[in-house]
């Protein structure tokens, strides 16, 4: 069973400045879905420096309720919030209809563009723009001697303990950083 919350992000002093409704960990995720407005205030702050309030809800109508009241409450008493709505809209818990999933579907068959979004939906490249992209990867490492002298390389990398070392923390560190994140 989903639990349901509302949650307040505020700037460095307890300064509310979004207020949202979600479950999991979407009061700890700053980038998904998110207004251009909201991504340069937490780029401004930095992410570890906004501070994060969460209130549990019965269910996800009431979470939306309490969205829809902390936001008026907020705007009312000038929170500088950068929410673009009133609250208690969005797509949670949306069913499409059948015909709809069919249409997206056919609107993202073969178009890789649409699936990975590079901006390039919709557009194709010109025969000119694929002859350059094709002549800049030319011999990168395709040829057998590069192969070779690659695999070389590593092998000598790897051979030398001070290089392992180095590796092995750099490793430890990230995933300690990786586990400190997700707590």
């Amino acid at each position: 069973m989903k639990h349901f919350y509302i949650y307040i992000h505020c700037k460095p002093g307890i300064i509310p400045f979004y207020v949202g409704k979600g479950y999991g960990r979407r009061s700890h995720e700053f980038k998904n879905q998110r207004n251009l407005h909201y991504k340069n205030v937490v780029a401004k702050y930095g992410k570890e420096n906004i501070e994060i309030f969460v209130r549990f809800c019965r269910s996800e109508k009431q979470a939306l309720k309490h969205e829809i009241w902390m936001i008026a409450y907020g705007r009312n008493h000038g929170w500088p919030l950068v929410n673009q709505t009133n609250g208690g809209d969005g797509s949670s818990g949306c069913i499409q209809s059948i015909e709809t999933r069919q249409k997206r579907g056919r609107s993202l068959l073969g178009n890789t563009n649409a699936i990975w979004g590079t901006g390039m939906t919709g557009k194709t490249h010109t025969q000119e723009s694929n002859e350059k992209n094709r002549a800049s990867h030319l011999g990168r490492g395709n040829s057998p001697e590069s192969k070779i002298k690659n695999s070389i390389a590593s092998i000598k990398n790897w051979s030398n303990p001070l290089y392992r070392e180095k590796v092995s923390t750099g490793l430890k560190i990230s995933w300690t950083k990786r586990k400190q994140k997700a707590v």
